[in-house]
């Protein structure tokens, strides 16, 4: 069982995952454009696969702690 200090953590964690899955849309959507003007994609794409990795991780490890993960609002759209 987790301690009260370590389930603060983990809900800090839980946000910033919310935020990062919120962005993740858009960071794929710049991949693409990135690969339609021909520029090298391979280091940006490897990011966006680890992060996608992570936040998997993370998820599995604050829902093992009983948290759920929080949904931020998607990013503005203009």
């Amino acid at each position: 069982m987790a301690t009260e200090k370590t389930l603060e953590v983990l809900r800090d964690v839980a946000a910033a995952i919310g935020d990062a899955n919120a962005q993740l849309p858009t960071a794929k959507e710049l991949v693409t454009l990135l690969r339609e003007a021909n520029e090298d994609t391979t280091e940006v794409q490897g990011l966006v696969t680890e992060i996608e990795a992570r936040i998997r991780q993370w998820t599995r490890i604050i829902e093992r702690a009983g948290l759920t993960v929080g949904t931020a609002p998607p990013p503005d759209t203009e």
